[in-house]
């Protein structure tokens, strides 16, 4: 049955809220109704097949959860669901369920189910299905079983989108909404529905033991279902009345199969008419069988890295740029840089680039594995017409991906949709991913709150700073509780605490995210206002910068700066409305895209701590170079002075001041963590936690040609908080 629309699911998607377990007692149970596919049989007309049926779904996922715990007793059970024509029709017996475990899974069982009902015992034919959560976020196939490649990946696509409507939850977590994806893929939906019927129940030559009723019957669920899921998004007259005459045909005492075929072909049209637009663009969009010819060759490229031993201790990833006639510009691997691998993206990036090759718009960028976070930035900025890539990075965290970079730059980003292809580069990846998280070091970062003196003055500070910025600092001692109970495993950590505070990090949370952005605003402006003495010259630079909120409060107090620009590794989201800030894009960590000999001040507010002690000497030697005579260079880190000798601070900057040099490195580490990974979701981020001593900064910028001219250890200011201390202020001024 053609034409076809294809999933489009930009994999992983997360399915699961795992700090929202199901309620179903009446109130929760009828808001689980309400938003269910089937809930309105049409226009407003309600369906009382759930309402009459809770308690025997609710009896039969019982039953169906002791089952898979005595037969499957590893499996860790995360949802159960029920699913399929039961919530709408009238066959009493026929019930499915979808059983959601941990990993990557794909089984089905057909089991009959016995329930005791008014001392009679009623027996339930059940279809259980069982899925790997895996397979559903990370769009994965289960390579060990014999079900057809193609045929799973059909049904997680079909299944990934529907979770929230079409599923009923009844036991574990909820399902996540995912607006966007259902809405963007109702017409594939559709069209696999379609299919699927038509050459199941439609097509004579099928060999299925039915009666021609029941074929009519199989042909008229599946369409309400289809027109079901296209009433969702467009609310139609037309839409309305054809789901209608389907549910009274399917209702209908004599219906014929003839009948049902011409209500098949008849909504066949009505969906190839409505996403005829949609089928157009899609044709223009994607070319899967060229996709497919270049991944073979990036597949087989893959894999003369690996048979070479050319891998170490990084993943073989290569990438090719392709221009629209489909000839190669550039092909390249993952390679060593002198501060680290360069990502193979870049790397394919560089080497068209020396090839005279810039107008990325006409470009499409085939990567092996799903870009990271900074090369998302760098290749949306550089707006390529298309990304492609081959599988999911299960490493990447959900919070650690910047997609919206590829979207706010109109660029079109999608995995390849060949089953075949997702599976030889599960088989080639996955078993690297297993070895690397296997000889992963064990993070010692929580291990600081075994320390009852450490973690008392971690406890002191954090509560002094949330009861300041009205967060609710009472959550603290329960927050580093739970963190100090799974010190051993920082994941599993930060889930506990938000399964026990789970508006903690929204992203309209009253609770936290917003009350730091506002108090973000008043400690810019107090901290532009401290550097305003400090800052010389009118051409100003912010490595790291990220935003333009600081170089806006510094252009308000110093109207000598003519220019001010903001670097970073990747792409700018924000829009740039002073003509005085610019944004540039940093070639690498500790490259800086300025001319020898052209800023007034360099502003390096808490980047270094964050790279390693070879990439600091690095990024500050270009930055002297980068310097005018008598340039600076304006510190802002978490750091301490050796020696106590600074006038009295509050009593926990006391404390935490006489502690040894590692402890206090410990502590530093520990907030550096807390904000970032915890608080913030910044996963992306590089956590080294280099820390040094105010003493040890000064000689480190001296060695470079730097004279320290100005140093302060910040002062806790209740009243005026600044910066989230311990911290300092130090400025250095090039001296050749």
């Amino acid at each position: 049955m053609k034409p076809k629309i294809p999933f489009r699911i930009n994999y992983p998607v997360k399915i699961l809220d795992e700090a929202k377990k199901i309620n179903f007692s009446e109130k929760k149970r009828q808001k689980l109704f309400r938003r269910n596919l089937f809930y309105y049989k049409f226009d407003k007309t309600k369906n009382n097949f759930l309402e009459n049926r809770w308690k025997t779904y609710f009896l039969l996922a019982k039953k169906v959860r002791e089952f898979i715990n005595k037969k499957y007793p590893k499996l860790e059970v995360l949802s159960i669901s029920a699913f399929g024509s039961a919530l709408y029709s009238k066959n009493p017996n026929d019930f499915d369920f979808l059983v959601i475990v941990r990993g990557n899974k794909f089984l089905l069982e057909e089991r009959v189910l016995t329930l005791s009902k008014e001392n009679q015992k009623i027996k339930y034919s059940v279809g259980i299905s069982i899925k790997g959560i895996d397979n559903f976020s990370l769009g994965i196939l289960d390579l060990k079983k014999k079900t057809p490649l193609e045929q799973q990946k059909q049904i997680i696509d079909r299944t990934t989108i529907s979770l929230f409507r079409r599923h009923l939850p009844i036991i574990g977590y909820d399902f996540i909404e995912n607006k966007e994806i259902f809405r963007d893929n109702v017409y594939a939906q559709c069209f696999d529905l379609l299919e699927n019927t038509y050459n199941l129940y439609y097509l004579k030559k099928e060999k299925l033991y039915l009666t021609d009723k029941e074929r009519a019957k199989k042909i008229l669920s599946r369409l309400y279902e289809a027109i079901s899921y296209l009433s969702s998004i467009k609310k139609e007259i037309a839409i309305i009345r054809l789901r209608k005459e389907i549910y009274n045909s399917y209702h209908k005492e004599g219906l014929s199969f003839l009948e049902s075929k011409k209500i098949f072909d008849k909504f066949k049209r009505f969906v190839i008419n409505k996403s005829e637009k949609l089928r157009l663009q899609i044709s223009q969009e994607i070319f899967f069988h060229k996709d497919e010819k270049e991944f073979k060759e990036i597949i087989k490229e893959t894999r003369k890295l690996l048979s070479k031993g050319q891998v170490g201790k990084f993943l073989p990833v290569v990438a090719k740029i392709v221009d629209k006639g489909g000839k190669t510009i550039a092909f390249s691997k993952r390679i060593k840089g002198k501060n680290g691998p360069i990502h193979a993206e870049i790397s394919v990036i560089n080497d068209a680039k020396k090839l005279g090759k810039t107008n990325w718009k006409n470009y499409t960028l085939y990567c092996s594995l799903e870009p990271c976070w900074e090369c998302a930035r760098t290749i949306s900025y550089l707006k390529f017409e298309k990304v492609v890539y081959g599988l999911t990075d299960p490493l990447l965290s959900y919070y650690g991906r910047e997609r919206k970079n590829y979207e706010d730059r109109k660029v079109f980003f999608y995995q390849h949709n060949s089953p075949k292809l997702i599976a030889e580069f599960q088989k080639i990846y996955f078993k690297l991913y297993k070895k690397k998280i296997n000889l992963a070091d064990k993070s010692e970062i929580l291990d600081v709150l075994s320390n009852k003196r450490l973690k008392k003055n971690i406890s002191e500070r954090l509560n002094s700073y949330w009861k300041s910025i009205n967060l609710p600092y009472k959550w603290i001692n329960s927050i580093l509780k739970i963190l100090l109970e799974n010190k051993n495993d920082e994941d599993l950590a930060i889930k506990n605490v938000r399964n026990k505070f789970p508006d903690l990090v929204q992203k309209d949370s009253p609770n936290y995210l917003q009350k730091l952005a506002q108090w973000r605003k008043r400690k810019v402006k107090n901290l532009a206002k401290k550097l305003d003495d400090y800052i010389t010259g009118d051409f100003v630079a912010d490595i790291g910068g990220r935003s333009t909120d600081f170089a806006e409060q510094i252009i308000s107090f110093n109207k000598n700066v003519k220019k001010f620009y903001v670097t970073d590794m990747g792409l700018f989201s924000s829009e740039l409305e002073n003509n005085k800030i610019s944004f540039l894009v940093q070639p690498s960590k500790t490259t800086l895209p300025f001319t020898k000999d052209s800023a007034n001040t360099i502003i390096l507010s808490m980047v270094l701590h964050h790279l390693k002690s070879t990439e600091q000497e690095k990024l500050i030697s270009n930055a002297v170079s980068s310097l005018r005579k008598n340039g600076r260079i304006i510190m802002i880190e978490d750091t301490y002075p050796k020696i106590n000798n600074i006038e009295k601070q509050s009593k926990n900057i006391n404390d935490f001041l006489e502690l040894s040099s590692e402890e206090k490195k410990k502590v530093l580490s520990f907030y550096d963590w807390f904000g970032n990974r915890l608080m913030r979701n910044r996963d992306q981020i590089s956590l080294v936690y280099n820390y040094k001593s105010m003493e040890e900064w000064k000689k480190f910028f001296e060695k470079q040609g730097m004279k320290e001219i100005y140093s302060e250890f910040v002062k806790e200011e209740k009243s005026n908080l600044s910066l989230f201390p311990p911290k300092a202020i130090m400025v250095f001024e090039k001296i050749f």
